[in-house]
């Protein structure tokens, strides 16, 4: 697309260093090019509608994108919960009932 600029251009892309097929002192590229193969060839043939789709809802919610399995490991590693929260509002607590209850009482 014009005006943007080809993966190996971002500062921050792991793209240089799988295309180059060597490791950088953030990237460690064996496994990736075990997976892909020619990282210049994947890079060309782009991503799906529905792949691409994912990626900008994962990057608007802050979510990581993974199967369940991974999602469940990074909430261990990070001790917090990653997962979408129940929508709506909280459903209130027995105490808060009951306090509610009593001043109405009253």
């Amino acid at each position: 697309m014009p005006g943007i600029p080809h993966p190996t251009e971002y500062r921050w892309s792991s793209a240089r260093a799988h295309v180059d097929g060597r490791d950088d002192a953030l990237v460690k590229v064996q496994a990736l090019l075990d997976r892909f193969g020619d990282w210049q060839a994947f890079l060309a043939s782009g991503l799906s509608d529905e792949a691409a789709e994912q990626l900008r809802s994962h990057e608007r919610t802050g979510r990581p994108l993974g199967a369940p399995a991974f999602e469940e490991r990074l909430e261990g590693l990070l001790c917090r919960v990653l997962k979408p929260h129940k929508r709506g509002p909280k459903p209130r607590t027995k105490r808060a009932n009951a306090r509610r209850t009593s001043k109405s009482d009253g």
